[in-house]
């Protein structure tokens, strides 16, 4: 089966910064990330993630209220 490109979309995105940490294949248990989503959650990581985002929502907010 052959396969031909019929379509190539070029997409910039503002900088940013990417908030995490690596991990490589030797975290995997048993082939899969499965148990590293449940450390995150249960140490409620992502949830941090989300305070810091509602802030930066919120303070954004008050810097064009403040304009």
């Amino acid at each position: 089966m052959a396969f031909e490109i019929i379509n190539c979309n070029v997409e910039q995105f503002p900088p940013l910064r990417l908030i995490g940490k690596k991990y490589t294949h030797a975290d995997r248990v048993n082939g899969s990330f499965a148990a590293v989503w449940q450390e995150c959650f249960a140490d409620g990581w992502l949830e941090r993630l989300e305070d810091i985002a509602s802030l930066r929502r919120l303070t954004r907010l008050k810097r064009v209220a403040w304009a």
